[in-house]
């Protein structure tokens, strides 16, 4: 959000606020997630060895058990909206995965936090493989690659610019 004062006119008052909720509930979703998850095996693995639970431990693993549930939910709800017929066929395997994706993506989230806190200027970018088209375009026309060299990057003082020419 490079601009507040702009997205605030652009949206209005009440969709800014709620884009900064949800994005801000995104965020602390993906962080609290493992929170969540282990709290539920713990108790989980304390109820298989010791028999009971005490009053606030069932209380968290509720908590924890009913938002989890609820995300996953809402992840295969969407998914469920948005499919076409055909790539509904194979929802039943992307709703199994939904936890590893969900742990993967609080990865992520944590790794990120971590990196801004200790190299703030830092791009972490992934790396991706050219899309099919633009190989078959350079192995079609060899000449055009000695025409195009290095891509043009234009001049930034912001770190990530400087640094986004490819290895």
């Amino acid at each position: 959000m490079r601009s507040p004062r702009t997205l605030w006119k652009d949206l209005g008052p009440l969709s800014f606020l709620l884009m900064q909720v949800l994005f801000l509930g995104m965020l602390v979703s993906a962080l609290v997630h493992p929170v969540f998850l282990f709290t539920i095996l713990y108790v989980i693995a304390k109820l298989a060895l010791v028999g009971s639970m005490q009053n606030l431990e069932i209380v968290l693993v509720t908590i924890g058990f009913v938002n989890i549930l609820a995300g996953y939910a809402a992840f295969v709800a969407i998914g469920m909206a948005t499919l076409t017929l055909k790539e509904k066929v194979g929802l039943v395997s992307i709703a199994l995965q939904t936890p590893f994706h969900w742990m993967r993506l609080s990865l992520a989230a944590w790794l990120a936090l971590w990196e801004i806190y200790r190299r703030p200027h830092h791009w972490n970018k992934t790396h991706h493989r050219p899309a099919r088209s633009f190989v078959r375009t350079r192995a079609e026309n060899p000449q055009r690659k000695a025409e195009e060299g290095a891509p043009m990057i234009l001049s930034s003082s912001a770190p990530i610019t400087s640094r986004s020419r490819p290895a």
